[in-house]
């Protein structure tokens, strides 16, 4: 019995001998060494690297070397940690990037490499979580102008942002493709009947991105510049070949598309209290070279507004008909006139030809000093009947 109880004493303590072993082991034996993760660039260095490779021309930088195999470990040694390099800076992971800002810069940036291969990573980058981003995902694809990009810029001109609305009909413009103007035109005529013009814009709406008076304002660009007089006109004009947009941006696009069917507009225009929303129609009226013009034309020889007043007398020129020559002589003969109106008005006056305008012109030629004498006399200038 006794020996029994000896052995059951001798067991335990053996194991308790054991643990204490086992214990005094796992303290002194050093802490698993795990290699630190490298820290990546900073946001300031993804946007440099974004700039460097915007200034190159390139999408991305090449692969890095592949590091030749770390030799293999004597035994009883541990194998030598690697650390691969981190991946080389490229414009297209840069889409993904956690900051919105390094996303946006990037998308601008692969648009002013503008090679084609940046296409269908922007298309996928149109559906970003941030405006910002989608707005400048869009302009890129304009300034790359793939024309592959044109049916997802069709869709974006739905996004519920008026910012990613008016950079996707910008850059459908710039696309050249003349098959999205159907597209642009009913998104214009959309804003046009939503109510977006009850309030007249005012001049903080002429520079603004994020409305939809400024959407509306770069799609009826994109029209003027896929030159779709018709899908314009639908958007913007009534029945009867009226404004229902009362903006000087209007009145932009339709002297520079130069349609006559534009003539009742833009003699309404003409007469708009907005300068700017009269000197494009002026210089419309003046394109078109239509006589009938002229009860408009004429009262705005008086005008205070120099840019106007220039662009009445080119009108007047181009249009060429006689009953224009004694207010275009009056303004020559006034001593008030300011001397650039003068020299406009002597080059205009040109374009009418009476008996009256050539003295007027030859009276002109004699008063030394004035700038259109300079332009005209000064032998070896190039001035009218020298050369």
């Amino acid at each position: 019995m006794l020996t029994v109880a000896l052995s059951v004493v001798e067991g335990r303590l053996t194991t308790v001998a054991a643990i204490v072993t086992l214990a005094a082991a796992c303290a002194t034996a050093p802490p698993a060494v795990v290699p630190a993760k490298p820290a990546g660039p900073s946001v300031e260095q993804r946007i440099g690297s974004i700039l460097r490779l915007e200034d190159q021309r390139v999408l991305h930088d090449p692969a890095p070397v592949v590091a030749p195999a770390p030799p293999v470990a004597a035994k009883g040694q541990k194998a030598p940690v690697v650390i691969p390099p981190p991946p080389p800076p490229d414009l297209v992971r840069y889409l993904s990037d956690e900051e919105a800002r390094v996303r946006r810069r990037a998308a601008l940036a692969i648009g002013h490499v503008a090679l084609a291969e940046g296409v269908q990573p922007l298309v996928v980058a149109l559906n970003d979580a941030d405006q910002e981003v989608r707005q400048m995902v869009a302009f890129a694809l304009g300034l790359i102008g793939d024309r592959s990009a044109r049916e997802p810029l069709v869709n974006a001109l739905n996004d519920p942002s008026p910012l990613v609305q008016g950079s996707a009909a910008e850059a459908l413009g710039l696309l050249g493709d003349p098959a999205a103007a159907d597209a642009i035109g009913q998104f214009v005529a959309r804003i046009t009947e939503s109510g977006a013009f009850a309030q007249p814009p005012t001049e903080a709406d002429d520079t603004r991105r994020d409305t939809p008076a400024a959407a509306w304002r770069l799609g009826v660009y994109a029209l003027v510049r896929l030159k779709a007089y018709p899908q314009l006109a639908a958007a913007t004009l009534d029945g009867s070949g009226q404004p229902r947009v009362r903006w000087w941006p209007l009145a932009f696009a339709l002297q520079r598309l130069e349609d006559k069917r534009a003539l009742p507009a833009l003699i309404t225009f003409a007469k708009d209290q907005n300068a700017y929303a009269r000197a494009f129609a002026v210089k419309g009226l003046g394109a078109l070279k239509d006589p009938s013009a002229l009860p408009v034309l004429m009262p705005l020889v008086s005008s205070g507004e120099r840019n106007v007043l220039i662009e009445t007398v080119r009108a007047l020129g181009r249009i060429g008909d006689p009953s224009a020559a004694e207010p275009l002589m009056r303004l020559i003969g006034d001593p008030s006139t300011d001397p650039h109106v003068r020299l406009e008005t002597v080059g205009a006056i040109g374009g009418i030809h009476t008996e009256a305008t050539g003295e007027a012109l030859l009276s002109s030629l004699k008063k030394p000093g004035d700038p259109e004498n300079a332009a005209g006399s000064k032998p070896g200038s190039g001035g009218p009947g020298l050369n």
